[in-house]
């Protein structure tokens, strides 16, 4: 599930689980990978210890504002567990204009 931001407010949309994917632990690390598209749309690839690859694409949510809302990029955890959660070489880049 994500939540975005509409001219009326905060909506959610529910991503299924995509076949092969696991609950992340502390003990096998995971490489998460992905581009954010212009209109919000996704594309992301975990690669896990073992060297299973799982592909998840998220739609571009539809009356989402996608203009600057501020400086704040937050990394959420959608299962909810306690963790510790290990976020290790985090890389953010625009996407040159027109892609």
């Amino acid at each position: 599930m994500y939540i975005y931001q509409t001219d009326s407010g905060p909506q959610e949309l529910s991503v299924p689980v995509g076949p092969g994917q696991e609950d992340y632990n502390t003990t096998d690390l995971a490489q998460i990978s992905g581009i954010v598209n212009a209109d919000l749309s996704t594309s992301v690839t975990i690669t896990y210890s073992d060297g299973t690859d799982v592909h998840i694409s998220t739609p571009a949510p539809v009356g989402a504002i996608n203009t600057p809302q501020g400086s704040t990029f937050i990394i959420g955890n959608s299962n909810a567990t306690k963790g510790p959660h290990y976020f290790d070489n985090v890389l953010l880049t625009l996407a040159p204009a027109g892609q």
